[in-house]
């Protein structure tokens, strides 16, 4: 009897040991993405919604916390027509199989750096960027164990904040409000 309860103990311990280096090895996944994607955006400025397209480019690093739970960092470049933004953000995504052509969604939060190249007569114009939240759903494509594609479609805001002296010496200032769709399409490295 002694030798059985060993044995089981030994049994335990070697598949809670084999269990802990699986659990550990998935934490250790490390991908990098680069995303690019068109904009369709408008602003809302004075009770007016003023349409702006435009381009961005993301490259985020992530680390998976479990098989289909990923948490990461990153930043991009976002042009809208004169206005452009540099967002910074955290990133949660979350996938619904671990590999293959899955389902997934995905949240971004951050601030971003802006400044506007618009042609302005007013020497006092500041524009400066705000707060920056993005979620959506897409799909990734696995091509093989290092590459994946993803296709995302997504809801972007992203406040700013413009200030400039009017004629008499007042000072205007305001908040910026950009609301956009955004279709991407992203190049994910396994590491």
């Amino acid at each position: 009897m002694p030798q059985i309860k060993i044995i089981i103990l030994f049994t335990v311990i070697f598949y809670s040991n084999a269990l802990a280096q699986d659990s550990t090895a998935q934490k250790k996944i490390f991908l990098s993405r680069i995303d690019v994607s068109y904009v369709f955006a408008g602003q809302i400025y004075n009770d007016s919604f003023i349409y702006k397209p435009g381009f961005s480019i993301n490259i985020t690093e992530s680390i998976m916390l479990v098989d289909n739970l990923g948490v990461g960092i990153g930043m991009g470049y976002l042009s809208l027509n004169h206005d452009k933004f540099m967002p910074i953000y955290f990133e949660a995504i979350g996938y619904k199989r671990k590999k293959g052509n899955t389902p997934l969604i995905k949240i971004q939060a951050g601030y971003s750096l802006g400044w506007s190249n618009a042609e302005n007569s007013l020497s006092t114009y500041s524009f400066k960027g705000g707060a920056y939240v993005n979620a959506g759903f897409g799909r990734n494509i696995q091509i093989n164990e290092s590459y994946s594609v993803l296709f995302h479609l997504s809801y972007c805001h992203q406040f700013a904040k413009v200030k400039y002296h009017i004629f008499n010496g007042d000072e205007y200032s305001g908040t910026l409000n950009y609301d956009m769709l955004i279709i991407s399409f992203g190049l994910i490295i396994n590491k």
